[in-house]
């Protein structure tokens, strides 16, 4: 179903250069229908006027809809950040019928404008919709290009890199964190990834198998293993490696949280929180979000909070699907608590 004929505008129209492409659409949309029945049409009218709005408010002009999605340009990232911010406002603050709320989704993406029969076409337009479509419901996400463009318009969560349908590298995917709205969401929907923040290697490692494989073996047998060893040793290459061959294991996501710049420990949580995209930072909030599910917390330089250790052993207690792997110069003395002392390279 449709609320207009969708647009067509002439090439000389369409902006030209670098540009921000935006997608939309309604999580849901076909249950929608069914459980609304005719009242269904006055609520995709009234969503497509809100959304509407909010691309004329800002600059945005509207290539086309299909059905509940919605297809635009802007010239100026910041504007399409803060377009995307007002509509999940508005959307939030609309008085939908009971069992009628609308969700949208909506994925931002800056790239080079391609101009073909009358539209846009090219590489771009294809990894703009890809973003959008692997959000949910009342989410933003954008790519790293539109994130660094629109730096200061908004806060962005980090969501780590994700394989997303039929792009061959992985992207990294940015939330835009909206105060008042939801921040937290499922898992992105990506293609055979899981989801992370491991910052990307640059170099192999050598000589370090024997290591690796035990302890892999100690995080398949405890929740809670320290790599333990003086600094510059290489824990952290070392931990970081293993963080990264775990991927697979951890359905929720794997997490790096580098406490290296902190220095109190009441900061530890937030950082936590932080990484993996948690707006409430207490420990009530953390374990909450992270529940049952599988997840590997790699959390790097521990020695400089260790009052912090506690905190750890309440949260492994209170989110049965958590893991820790661990550096850290001292052991963190909580109970479960595996150590590998690092040697040296021979």
């Amino acid at each position: 179903m449709e609320t207009d004929a969708p647009v067509r505008r002439l090439t000389t129209d369409l902006p030209a250069g670098t540009v921000t492409f935006f997608f939309s659409d309604i999580e849901g949309s076909t249950q929608l229908v069914q459980r609304l029945g005719p009242d269904y049409r006055r609520v995709l009218e009234r969503h497509g006027s809100i959304v509407r709005e909010g691309l004329s408010r800002y600059g945005g002009i509207e290539i086309g809809t299909e059905g509940d999605s919605f297809f635009a340009v802007f010239e100026s990232a910041p504007a399409a950040v803060e377009a995307t911010i007002w509509v999940q406002r508005a959307l939030a603050d609309e008085p939908w019928p009971e069992m009628g709320a609308v969700r949208v989704r909506i994925g931002l993406h800056t790239g080079t404008a391609e101009i073909g029969h009358d539209n846009y076409i090219g590489l771009d337009v294809h990894r703009g919709a890809r973003i959008s479509a692997a959000g949910h419901g009342g989410q933003a996400l954008v790519s790293t290009t539109t994130r660094a463009l629109a730096s200061t318009a908004a806060d962005f969560l980090d969501l780590g890199d994700f394989y997303l349908k039929d792009l061959e590298e992985p992207e990294r995917l940015y939330q835009i964190a909206i105060p008042g709205l939801p921040m937290s969401f499922p898992p992105i929907r990506s293609v055979g990834s899981t989801r992370n923040n491991l910052p990307a290697s640059t170099s192999t490692l050598v000589g370090r198998s024997r290591e690796m494989a035990e302890i892999s073996d100690l995080l398949d047998q405890h929740r809670l293993v320290t790599v333990s060893g003086p600094g510059g040793i290489g824990k952290t290459r070392l931990a970081l490696e293993i963080a990264r061959q775990q991927l697979p294991r951890y359905a929720h996501g794997v997490f790096m949280v580098d406490l290296a710049p902190v220095e109190d420990e009441r900061l530890v949580l937030p950082v936590i929180g932080n990484s993996i995209g948690v707006t409430d930072p207490s420990l009530t909030g953390i374990a909450g979000y992270l529940g049952d599910d599988p997840t590997l917390l790699f959390i790097d330089n521990f020695e400089q909070v260790i009052k912090a250790s506690a905190d750890m052993g309440t949260m492994l207690q209170a989110a049965r699907g958590l893991k820790i792997l661990a550096t850290s110069q001292l052991p963190l003395r909580i109970a479960g608590e595996r150590l590998y002392p690092l040697s040296p390279l021979g």
